[in-house]
Order: structure tokens, then sequence, then C-alpha cells
């Protein structure tokens, strides 16, 4: 079984879209703070608690949103990385779900 990097499908460089990935991350993990540490707020939570509020509000605000984005980027990075293997029929189902399985195992367990 060979391993398949991002180089074999022909887009080398999707620098900008992993960097967007882990800014979105970034949001979704900033926009979760209030959930975490103010477990037992309402639901009309006083942002001007949060730290840095004047500067994260939009995140504050908005964050859930990158939540979507995020699954969407992760999709065409999960495409060009297995479009080609799977169009030229280099990979069966097994050993594709079995990637994908490996990927989600530590979520699973």
């Amino acid at each position: 079984m060979t391993k398949l990097t991002i180089k074999d499908s022909g887009f080398s460089d999707l620098s900008g879209l992993h960097l967007l990935r882990f800014l979105l991350a970034l949001s979704i993990l900033i926009a979760h703070f209030p959930h975490f540490f103010f477990p037992y707020a309402d639901a009309q939570l006083d942002r001007r608690v949060l730290p840095f509020q004047p500067y994260l509000d939009l995140i504050y605000s908005y964050g859930g949103f990158a939540v979507e984005i995020f699954w969407m980027i992760s999709g065409v990075i999960f495409y060009v990385f297995y479009m080609r293997e799977i169009s030229d029929r280099r990979i069966s189902f097994p050993v594709f779900l079995g990637y994908r399985l490996s990927k989600l195992n530590h979520f699973i367990f």
C-alpha cells in the first residue's frame, strides 16, 4: 500500500487553504470560549465581560459560521487529495474507507 501525498494530486500548493483553515479553527476556539468559561450563563450573556471583546466581537458574534466554512474547505482539500486516485481507480473503496476511518479514529475512540 502506497502512501498518498498531496503532490500526487497535481496540486502541490494548498498552503493558502491550509492557512485559512487554521484561522477558521482558531476563530472556532475563540467563539466557544463563552460556552466553556460561562457554562451556566443564559443566552443573553453580556459580551462586555469577554476578554478582548472590542477586538474579537465579530468572532464572538459570528464564529459559528466558521465551522461551516471550515468543513467546506476541508471537503475541497479532501477532494483534491483523493480525486486522481479515485478517478484512475488506483484506490479501492475498502482502502479509501480505511484511510478515512483512520483519520476519524481518535474522534470515535
